[in-house]
């Protein structure tokens, strides 16, 4: 009977402790609203911060012993800085981090106190508002704390015309400093996404370019960008580069297209009269290559539309200026363009890159536009052989002579 009534009790204590801790959970929840989450963070953050600044409405607790006793009490830190120590004096506390302070107060104390093992610790953080004012959907204040940044302040705040190029603070001194959070965000200048200080006012700008950046990049999506940035420096710094597909992208082949024909100038060997061995090298003007693309088949959306992908040609041969000039682009199962000749001279701009295309029996007619091309291209004299050779860096060469005496075999 002791043993049961034993039993029971453990078994009723256990139970009470398990429903005591699920209702401490569910109590717990209640008490704790985000609100008091998002402080109590705030708190375990400036205490494990070195760089935490020293913030207008933060309250320290000092401790010290004095007397055998040990004595506690609460320090505001007041609006300008200043820190009421009671009969230890004040402390100037602006531009100066909690590490900085701790061990100056813990200083005073000591000095007034020796022995008195004194210890200032963060109770609770400052909050302060920033006015922001500018590109946005409204002036406003905005409420922050001394770890908040410049992006956290302006996060959700933003018009679609303000920028993140050109943001200003200035300071209640009256001084002015710019920042540039794509700089902060994307390539980790920290510099750029400064802490904001009691006083300051954000100025928001009113964005200047704006592009939208799609196809086999790394980071496609809205950018925006500066005055002076080349094609090649927003596809780098903003989209992370072309993907490995991109590598056979239309606008590369273009650009190669344009540098090729850029080498007018050729060069060729021939062979020296009277001799079997030696031979000339000779430098001749030449026409342009002609420059033509075999895709076996369409990757992109853009390129499974000819329309589409044909006004891709156009743009983009006209970006790139003279002397680009792809003759022509068979798409396998899809269409075949091909670049309009017309005389340079005279020509509008425009007519120099009109690109037209055929859907129906592609292939004939890419092989036709081949063939017809390739009767009208000018020969070279038989006699001539290209000079590859001239057209590369050529590689080192090592030079091995026999070092053996030569045996003469009977």
């Amino acid at each position: 009977m002791k043993m049961f009534i034993a039993f029971f009790l453990f078994f009723f204590i256990t139970s009470f402790l398990g429903i005591s801790q699920e209702l401490d959970r569910e109590i717990i929840g209640v008490l704790i609203p985000p609100e008091r989450e998002e402080i109590r963070n705030r708190l375990l953050l400036s205490k494990s911060r070195q760089n935490y600044p020293v913030t207008p409405g933060d309250i320290y607790d000092l401790t010290y012993r004095s007397a055998g006793t040990e004595a506690s009490t609460e320090i505001l830190v007041e609006s300008d800085y200043a820190l009421n120590l009671g009969i230890f004096g004040k402390v100037n506390a602006a531009n100066m981090t909690f590490p900085e302070l701790k061990a100056r107060v813990e200083e005073i104390i000591s000095t007034a106190y020796p022995n008195s093992v004194p210890f200032l610790e963060i109770k609770s953080v400052g909050l302060f508002q920033v006015f922001m004012t500018g590109e946005v959907p409204q002036t406003e204040f905005v409420t922050v704390w001394g770890l908040s940044r410049l992006s956290e302040v302006v996060q959700g705040k933003l018009s679609n015309y303000s920028s993140i190029r050109k943001i200003g603070i200035k300071s209640k001194e009256g001084m002015l400093q710019e920042f540039d959070l794509f700089k902060a965000l994307y390539q980790g200048v920290v510099e750029e996404d400064p802490f904001v200080l009691p006083g300051d006012t954000i100025v928001i700008y009113r964005r200047d370019r704006e592009i939208e950046v799609k196809g086999e990049v790394f980071r496609p999506g809205t950018y925006q960008i500066l005055r002076y940035e080349s094609l090649e420096e927003i596809i780098e710094i903003y989209a992370g580069g072309l993907t490995k597909l991109a590598d056979n992208s239309i606008e590369r082949c273009l650009k190669q297209n344009k540098l090729l024909r850029t080498i007018t100038r050729r060069r060729f060997w021939t062979s020296v009269p009277d001799s079997q061995t030696k031979s000339q090298l000779l430098n001749v003007d030449w026409i342009p290559v002609r420059g033509y693309v075999f895709a076996f088949e369409p990757k992109s959306t853009i390129a499974r539309s000819p329309e589409q992908f044909a006004q891709r040609i156009a743009n983009y041969s006209r970006r790139l200026g003279q002397p680009t000039h792809l003759h022509g682009v068979f798409v396998a199962g899809q269409a075949y363009y091909q670049t309009r000749t017309v005389e340079p001279r005279g020509a509008r701009e425009e007519d120099l890159y009109k690109i037209l295309y055929s859907t129906e029996h592609a292939f004939a007619v890419f092989k036709a536009s081949l063939l017809h091309s390739l009767a009208r291209f000018p020969r070279f004299s038989s006699d001539w052989s290209p000079a590859i050779e001239q057209y590369y860096q050529q590689p080192e060469s090592t030079v091995c002579e026999p070092n053996l005496p030569v045996t003469k075999v009977t």
